[in-house]
């Protein structure tokens, strides 16, 4: 009687996973993605169904919404697909679901996709302040590794200072720190910064000053880490590395498939050995002598 029953429960078990799959399969098809590669991964990220790029595309700036004029017309909210390029970048993986969504919204511009990028504000009349729009530094399968501290950057005519945002178990709070300048000028920032659930602060507990500020000469900007790499927007936001991701010329999963196929289909040629083949004589006949 009781390996009767089993058989039933087996079959029931088999059904809930094809209906699964088959729902897998079919939300994946009627979703619409836009692909993106770098070295390691291809990524197919959802795109939102009330928003052409084309229409955002020909509008203003000022006239849409900020994270609109960002994302462009992708879903960041949604989850990841991932290809992985191994053996040395000729051979694609199957697709992976990306475990966890992103904190943080990605510049798009110029089809490239920016992860560490800043925002510009003009905060006192030609004092700017350039604060970090991003906590981490890939878009993985499994969550991305948090930084530690990030860094905003106070701009002047004459100086650099680096403003260093470290991680803390503080809640978020809105509230402003004052920076010291110089003896005539002081600015006022952001004491907390938050990425999702994340915070970072730049005052230690309840203070309300940022201390221990080092100015640096303009000239020194990359060496305290400011790279003006490539401004968008009319300087709204500097990007200071090349692209993470770079757009992938397809509009369907069956294309993607297919450069899939197209790729594994090729054979990367052996390498060469890193030592060049030498007849060597190691003269056996010394060595028995040696050995006796």
């Amino acid at each position: 009687m009781k390996k009767i029953l089993q058989f039933p429960l087996l079959f029931s078990i088999l059904i809930l996973s094809a209906s699964f799959f088959w729902a897998e399969e079919n939300t994946a098809e009627a979703v619409s993605y836009s692909f993106w590669e770098d070295a390691s991964r291809v990524i197919a990220i959802p795109k939102k169904k009330n928003l052409e790029l084309s229409t955002a595309s020909s509008r203003s700036i000022d006239s849409i919404d900020s994270d609109e004029a960002i994302s462009q017309d992708l879903d960041f909210d949604e989850t990841i697909l991932h290809v992985l390029k191994s053996y040395y970048q000729w051979y694609y993986d199957g697709f992976y679901a990306q475990e966890k969504n992103l904190n943080i919204v990605p510049l798009v511009r110029d089809n490239a996709l920016y992860l560490r990028y800043w925002k510009r504000m003009e905060i006192e009349d030609a004092v700017f302040l350039y604060t970090p729009q991003s906590n981490i530094r890939d878009i993985a399968i499994i969550p991305a590794k948090i930084d530690a501290e990030v860094l905003a950057f106070i701009l002047t005519d004459e100086a650099i200072y680096p403003l260093r945002y470290w991680l803390t178990n503080e809640p978020y709070d809105e509230r402003k720190a004052s920076v010291k300048l110089s003896e005539t000028k002081t600015v006022f920032v952001d004491a907390y910064l938050s990425f999702g659930d994340v915070v970072y602060t730049s005052v230690t507990g309840k203070r309300n000053e940022v201390r221990n500020l080092r100015s640096f000469s303009r000239n020194d900007a990359e060496k305290v880490g400011f790279y003006e790499k490539k401004s968008f927007d009319d300087g709204k936001y500097l990007v200071m590395s090349e692209p993470d991701f770079t757009a992938l010329d397809i509009d369907s999963m069956l294309a993607l498939q297919a450069l899939i196929d197209t790729k594994n289909a090729r054979r990367k040629p052996p390498r060469a050995p890193l030592i060049e083949y030498q007849d060597l004589n190691f003269y056996y006949d010394v060595i028995e002598k040696l050995r006796r």
